[in-house]
């Protein structure tokens, strides 16, 4: 079965968001799935940076042409393999080039940009004589690939026979101020009757119209997109296509991630010996970062939080310092918070450790190495995040043996276990986003981590329920191996007519 995958970003080339994680990973393991016979391939335009990052041979496999009213565009199409799978990168300068990056401010001259690429793409396809059985695109920028295809099944029925998948990675981008571009290639539909008149340029909503299915990063995500509060305007439309809608859980890189082999770490440790490691890690980081007790002593038994995240309003951030100040009024403990992003939410995190001295460290950065040391040496993850696609920090945490602590939302809801909810939890769920809420989820945990023993009267995170939690999070099974098995199945629906 052959899949067109197209893609605005895939790592390792350029990586902005979670989109980028995905396309690297995903088909990869596609077309490992014992017995699928996928033969996917990844087509992503070549922006500025992604050629240093590309260390295997780049071939010009073709030139191709996209019709417009102001007159042909062209691209170069390069190819190379990543992985075990095929990546085409579309060349085009002032479009896709060396000089250029993945996102800009003006989404209109995006929208031109990526309708343009969509259609190059499908053009691709035609001149290597690659006809997928599937068209698998993501999110609003390639959107546009789909009503391209519904097109071709008019002008070109052997092309137009595809059938097409749209994952959404995040709703609330549908491509405002790309519908000049859709009309200009001609991507705009006659009639969307299930879409508002506002929405009826839009890739996104053009998209999720016609595809003939719709898949999201989380099954969770997938139930809350179709109410009004997540739906960002799309809900009505959503609920029509109830049908075609799934939620799959996207994975993680258990290579990339994975303590017994993280270089990153001063002690490296798998689930059998991760307590004993992760104190060492603990005294490593609580050093590296100067968070000392009172006495001076980086080896107290405080409990360590953390922060991992982008720093935006809709990863919960600004909860973040009133719920820390609260907890700080009758609990002992120590926070690291470490990201970049909203300049204000910045701002006030720094304000915040300025305020609690040794029990606060901001770092404003963008530092893997950092992230990985932190979900090896701190207790506690805190994911309070408004809405929540998938994620992919609980996972990562979970995987080295750090708590999460995360509002009960789309794929933290389907990842995260709560503590009094399940017979094999894996952290701990809070209901609102709201600084109170965040903080009644951490004093759960900062309780169930200073619980004593029944059998020697002490602390006993390392060895009663707080440690059950870690080891239940270790054993989870995050990778794409899992992911890649139910989008196989997908495909396999589309092309051969099965029902779920």
């Amino acid at each position: 079965m052959k899949i067109l995958f197209l893609t605005a970003e895939a790592a390792p080339f350029t990586k902005v968001g979670g989109l980028g994680d995905v396309a690297g990973a995903l088909p990869a393991a596609l077309r490992a799935v014992p017995g699928a016979g996928l033969d996917v391939r990844v087509v992503t335009p070549l922006h500025g940076g992604a050629r240093a990052r590309i260390t295997t041979p780049l071939e010009r496999v073709a030139r191709v042409s996209v019709p417009h009213p102001s007159g042909p565009l062209g691209a170069e199409i390069l190819a190379t393999t990543y992985d075990g799978v095929p990546f085409y990168f579309v060349h085009a300068p002032g479009l896709f080039d060396d000089s250029i990056a993945v996102y800009h401010q003006d989404t209109g001259w995006d929208g031109h940009r990526y309708a343009f690429f969509c259609l190059a793409a499908l053009e691709l396809a035609r001149v290597i004589d690659f006809v997928p059985d599937v068209l698998h695109a993501n999110d609003w920028h390639t959107a546009p690939s789909i009503p391209a295809l519904h097109r071709a099944r008019f002008s070109d029925p052997k092309l137009g026979r595809a059938r097409t998948a749209l994952t959404v990675h995040n709703l609330p981008y549908v491509g405002w101020g790309a519908g000049p571009a859709m009309r200009a290639f001609g991507l705009v539909p006659g009639e969307l009757p299930r879409v508002a008149p506002e929405g009826r340029e839009m890739p996104l909503p053009i998209g999720l119209s016609l595809a003939d299915r719709i898949t999201t990063v989380s099954p969770g995500y997938a139930r809350e997109i179709l109410e009004p509060e997540f739906g960002a305007g799309l809900d009505a439309l959503l609920r029509a296509r109830k049908d075609a809608l799934v939620g799959i859980l996207n994975g993680i890189d258990t290579e990339l991630y994975d303590p017994k082999t993280d270089a990153a770490l001063p002690q490296r440790y798998d689930a059998t010996t991760a307590l004993a490691a992760r104190a060492v890690n603990k005294r490593a980081l609580r050093r590296e970062l100067g968070l000392v007790h009172e006495q001076g002593s980086v080896d107290e038994p405080l409990p360590l939080l953390a922060v991992v995240s982008r720093l935006t309003g809709q990863k919960g951030i600004d909860l973040v310092p009133d719920a820390i100040r609260a907890l700080a009024r009758d609990h002992a403990f120590q926070c690291v918070i470490l990201g970049t992003g909203d300049h204000a939410l910045e701002e006030q995190l720094l304000r915040l450790a300025g305020e609690l001295g040794d029990r606060v460290r901001v770092r404003v950065a963008f530092d893997e190495a950092l992230s990985r040391r932190i979900y090896a040496g701190a207790d506690m993850l805190m994911l309070p995040s408004r809405y929540e696609p998938c994620g992919l920090a609980q996972m990562i945490a979970m995987r080295y043996g750090c708590v999460p602590v995360a509002r009960d939302t789309g794929g933290l809801s389907d990842t995260v276990r709560d503590l009094d909810l399940h017979d094999a939890p894996t952290g701990f769920l809070f209901p609102v986003a709201s600084s109170r809420s965040l903080a009644f989820g951490l004093r759960r945990a900062l309780a169930t981590f200073a619980a004593v023993s029944p059998r020697t009267g002490e602390h006993c995170a390392r060895e009663g329920r707080f440690a059950m939690l870690q080891q239940n999070g270790m054993r989870e099974d995050f990778s794409w191996s899992r992911a890649a098995l139910a989008y196989a199945h997908t495909y396999r629906e589309l092309v051969t007519g099965e029902t779920r």
